[in-house]
């Protein structure tokens, strides 16, 4: 709402966590729940994939290796194990999307919430073909990736928040990365340290160059990358796996 004495806010912004995973109807109704990282239910499909893709040209495109946490597993595995759910999902997408289509009736995925699914294409900033075609699924039940902010909210909301109906709204980006420009750690200089659902290092730069298999590599927009490595956490993945998880 808008600020007292100060007018109405310039935009409005979300950390949305990444990795999160959603099927949509024709009419964008959720046919699942959300499917977070942590869903481990994919892990044997992961393991199925790693014997017909090669994982380290996938971590070279990509930026994430095949684990549970990452839609390529999931959606493989949805594919196999629901596949009444898989044959009507329309779309795909996840949490921070579907919030940005409630609020606003727009649906589209920042760079950032994109490069967090195991399907882009990190150089060309699109979604990678042969993953898509791994999960057998197009770039039409997919948003669009797309950074720029929406223009007004749905007919619902616009009662609710008259304050913010011209206010521009930016899709959601990847908790780490706002995580990393909250703590002061927008430059390689500096290393963010979370410790929390799991426990990462993270480093922000414009040019990542070559990624080591064991980093995963994100975006926090179209000129930043994150680098960053999961901690251990008992028996978990350790420091520097290839099979590493989330951020």
């Amino acid at each position: 709402m808008p600020r007292r004495g100060s007018g109405p806010p310039a935009a409005v912004g979300a950390s949305v966590f990444w990795h999160s995973l959603l099927a949509l109807d024709a009419a964008r109704r959720p046919l699942t729940k959300v499917i977070t990282w942590a869903d481990t239910r994919s892990a044997s499909t992961a393991e199925r994939l790693r014997t017909r893709l090669d994982e380290t040209a996938v971590h070279a495109r990509t930026g994430a290796p095949i684990h549970s946490t990452f839609f390529p597993a999931k959606l493989a595995w949805l594919r196999e194990d629901r596949p009444e759910i898989f044959a009507r999902a329309a779309t795909w997408c996840g949490f921070a999307e579907y919030l940005l289509w409630r609020v606003t009736g727009q649906l589209k995925a920042s760079l950032s919430m994109a490069s967090g699914t195991g399907l882009l294409d990190q150089r060309a900033g699109t979604w990678d073909d042969t993953m898509l075609a791994a999960c057998d699924i197009g770039r039409d039940r997919l948003p669009p990736i797309d950074d720029a902010p929406v223009i007004g909210l749905a007919p619902d909301f616009v009662a609710r928040w008259p304050g913010l109906a011209r206010v521009p709204w930016l899709p959601g980006a990847g908790d780490g990365a706002c995580s990393n420009l909250g703590l002061d750690c927008a430059t390689p200089e500096r290393i963010a340290l979370n410790v929390g659902t799991s426990a990462a290092l993270r480093v922000v730069t414009d040019a990542p160059g070559t990624v080591p298999r064991g980093l995963w590599h994100y975006r926090v927009d179209g000129r930043r990358h994150l680098l960053g490595v999961l901690l251990p956490k008992g028996k978990r993945s350790r420091v520097g796996s290839p099979r590493a998880g989330p951020a």
